[in-house]
């Protein structure tokens, strides 16, 4: 089946641009939890 994990992380300001940051990173990830999951960097 496939499932869809929706994730907020905490963010770093940026150093160089001198920006702020109060809004969290969104990242959502779908995948077959049927199947062998190989990570890639």
């Amino acid at each position: 089946m496939i499932l869809t994990k929706h994730y907020e992380i905490q963010s770093c300001d940026d150093i160089e641009l001198d920006i702020k940051r109060e809004n969290k990173l969104e990242c959502k990830v779908c995948f077959d939890d049927e199947k062998q999951t190989k990570l890639c960097l």
